[in-house]
Formats: structure tokens, sequence, C-alpha cells
């Protein structure tokens, strides 16, 4: 029995760490398109200095809306990571379930 909650929490965990990754990836993602729009304002103001004004305006909202979802996704991502971290690493391996495979309890030979 000790065996397969073992193995069940290894599998939590494994499954909790992939669900952070993709997380964090799409944070990664998010946050170098809003760098490829920043960008591409900023040349445009280069080219064009007539709206630099009226830009200075409008991207100070946006700035403090990135800064808001970079803090959110921080404070919202931290109890995860805790929470996986705080998972045992010293499961034993498998040997009664194949990959892919799920058997009951009572079929595991404890």
């Amino acid at each position: 029995m000790k065996e397969f909650v073992d193995l069940k929490m290894v599998e939590l965990k494994t499954e909790m760490a992939k669900e952070v990754e993709k997380i964090e990836k799409n944070y990664y993602v998010l946050h170098g398109k809003f760098d490829v729009i920043l960008d591409v304002i900023a040349k445009m103001v280069e080219y064009n200095t007539s709206y630099l004004t009226k830009l200075d305006v409008k991207t100070e909202p946006h700035s403090q809306f990135i800064s808001s979802i970079e803090a959110n996704l921080k404070v919202e991502l931290a109890p995860i990571l805790e929470l996986v971290l705080l998972l045992p690493t010293n499961a034993p391996p498998t040997k009664h379930v194949s990959q892919g495979e799920r058997k009951d309890v009572e079929a595991l030979d404890l």
C-alpha cells in the first residue's frame, strides 16, 4: 500500500511540475509578445515624433497592467511551486504498472 501511495505521489508531483512549466511557458510567451508590441511602438515613435506625447500617456497604463500581471502570476505560482517541492522524491520505481496503465489498489500485489 505504501508503495502505491508513493507511486501516486510521484505521479502527482510530475503532473504538477508539468502544469507549472506550462504556466511559466505561457507567461514567457505572453511577456515576449508584449515586448514585441512595445518595441514596435518605440520604433513608430522614433519615426514619427508627433505621436510621442499621445503614446507616452497610453503606454503608462499598459506598463502598469503588465506589471500587475507579472506580480499576480508570481503570487499564484509560488504556492504551487512550494507544494511541488514538498512532495517526496524517494518513491520506489514502478514494478507492477506499465506506462499509461491504471490499476486499483486491490489489483496490485503490495
